[in-house]
């Protein structure tokens, strides 16, 4: 019997644990939703939407068992007060946007209505609509109304005044858009009925699935400090996960409380905050979760000679998770240096060249969104040194020149 060559078999058992997709993906962990309790324990029975103000208050719209819809507002500490009670105007509400101190509120029959955050009167800003609101966000002065009955994104005034105008937005599902949210001039909405996420430009154009985890009746969209999507999944009592590169999609059951049919989705000082739509009374749930760092901050750049030295701050979000280190990229090229510090060098850079360098910061979730903008520097160009004016042939010496009374002392060149 031919002996084995025990070497050869080790190695290649060490190629295979170094190149396999498992020992490709065991250094970085996925990210964690741990919920607990948030605010009042009973909120209500018939909750159709909800939304957070800059102060982590949680607004609720709910059909009542009448013809009418009563709005709450719930704090942290527990308390659950009542805004609007049993108001006839909001009877089919179905979405509920926060912006300032004024709630924004859509009924099935498409009417558009605001009420201030401390109570008062239900004012009519917007009638004439042939779709049903699925969701209401604020940004710029524009309200965003998505349509649960149709492939469409909404436009409105903050003031109001007559009918909705389509946003220009396109490439939406056949129809069932419902949650939203906006970051920058973005915005994200889930199709509840085609279970799909899209991203689309606030001021119209086309719009662009974001490739996800399996996702099961979408209930809900946020976005974390580190420009991560995070989607509550009402069917599957869980969270749907997209780092901010929209390269990886996981999904999160969440750890605690378990989510039971988790409805609307907001980021909130620190936490996501959704509510169980499933349980009886509804009551909120606040996850903590990890997930990548956001990007380094202030980053600036010095050169000398074909060396730039680039340095940072540390981001404002780390993720939840210590940061293990730094990566900088330069373009183009596509030069990088690594450091578990604040600052690196990039060398032997090409004189003349303008470059433009990015950081992004890592944690044990992975690899956080680059740096924005770029920031760029020009490497300088050397200038050889060649003696004096005329070259190694000449001498230098004083000239002393009689003109008129006036006597002037110059330099004088000659060759040897």
């Amino acid at each position: 019997m031919k002996p084995r060559n025990w070497f050869s078999v080790a190695t290649a058992l060490l190629l295979v644990l170094l190149f396999s997709p498992l020992a490709a993906t065991a250094a970085t962990s996925a990210p964690t939703a741990v919920a607990s309790p948030w605010g009042p324990t009973s909120v209500s029975s018939g909750a159709r939407s909800f939304c957070v103000d800059s102060s982590g208050n949680a607004f609720v719209v709910q059909q009542d068992s009448g013809a009418t819809g009563t709005v709450f507002k719930a704090t942290s500490s527990g308390v659950l007060t009542t805004l609007d009670d049993q108001d006839a105007a909001l009877n089919n509400a179905t979405a509920i946007g926060c912006s300032g101190s004024t709630l924004y509120l859509g009924v099935a029959s498409g009417d558009i209505y605001s009420l201030p955050m401390a109570g008062g009167t239900t004012t009519s800003i917007s009638t004439g609509n042939t779709f049903i609101p699925g969701g209401i966000v604020v940004a710029s002065g524009t309200i965003y109304i998505s349509a649960s009955d149709a492939a469409a994104i909404f436009t409105l005034p903050l003031a109001g005044g007559g009918s909705a105008t389509n946003s220009g937005i396109t490439g939406l599902a056949s129809n069932g858009m419902s949650y939203m949210t906006i970051s920058g001039s973005t915005l994200f909405v889930v199709g509840s009925t085609t279970n799909e996420l899209f991203q689309a430009p606030l001021g119209g154009g086309a719009a662009n699935l974001v490739p996800s985890a399996e996702l099961n009746e979408p209930a809900g969209v946020a976005l974390d400090p580190g420009g991560n999507i995070w989607i509550a999944n009402l069917n599957a009592n869980n969270f749907v996960f997209v780092n901010s590169s929209q390269t990886e999609s996981v999904v999160v059951a969440p750890s605690g409380d378990l989510a039971q049919g988790p409805g609307g989705l907001f980021w909130s000082d620190g936490h996501l905050l959704t509510q169980n739509i499933n349980q009886a009374d509804q009551p909120f749930l606040s996850a903590a979760v990890t997930a990548p760092p956001s990007a380094p901050l202030n980053v600036a750049l010095s050169v000398s000679s074909s060396t730039v030295t680039i340095s940072w701050s540390t981001p404002s979000w780390d993720g939840n998770l210590p940061i293990t280190g730094y990566s900088v990229t330069a373009d183009p090229g596509g030069a990088t240096c690594t450091s578990a510090q604040l600052s690196c060098q990039i060398s032997s850079l090409t004189p003349g060249a303008i470059y433009s360098f990015t950081v992004t910061a890592s944690n044990a979730d992975g690899v956080g969104p680059p740096s924005s903008p770029p920031v760029s520097i020009k490497v300088p160009v050397a200038i050889a040194s060649t003696g004096s004016p005329l070259g190694s042939e000449l001498q230098w010496g004083f000239v002393l020149v009689l003109l008129g009374s006036a006597v002037i002392i110059g330099r004088r060149y000659a060759h040897r």
